[in-house]
């Protein structure tokens, strides 16, 4: 995404379900050392989610502040981008509305208006795979 001032590099989590904190440490570890992000959006479907993601970030030592924050999946699906996001400490930062146009400048509140309900984002999904893990 091109903002005002610099391109941002901003990654989205989606977290329909909890999964194993190793798989969360995994992650964190990834993100820990992944200069080129500015920030990781993480949609999650209930708090204990969102829990465990922390503890996991805590696991691995990551002392960022609101790199990671996070939006309610139920919100997200009522308010679309004028659902809250929170930072790690259960702050409310911004709507993500307000977020992407405090990152794009006026570009992006105009485009919005122009094309509200018209909009598309190109998603690419990107599995990982271990090959020659056994399983325990």
């Amino acid at each position: 995404m091109v903002g005002a001032k610099k391109a941002y590099t901003l990654a989205f989590e989606v977290e329909l379900s909890t999964k194993r904190i190793s798989k969360y440490e995994t992650t964190m570890q990834f993100y820990k050392h992944a200069k080129q992000i500015d920030r990781v959006y993480w949609l999650v479907d209930q708090n204990y989610t969102r829990e465990q993601i922390l503890k996991a970030k805590t696991c691995v030592n990551d002392e960022s502040f609101n790199y990671h924050v996070f939006i309610d999946l139920e919100d997200f699906k009522k308010n679309g981008w004028d659902a809250m996001i929170t930072n790690e400490r259960s702050e409310k930062v911004h709507t993500i509305r307000e977020n992407m146009q405090e990152i794009c400048g006026d570009f992006y509140r105009d485009l919005m208006e122009n094309y509200r309900g018209r909009s598309t984002i190109h998603v690419h999904l990107n599995n990982l795979k271990v090959i020659g893990k056994t399983k325990t």
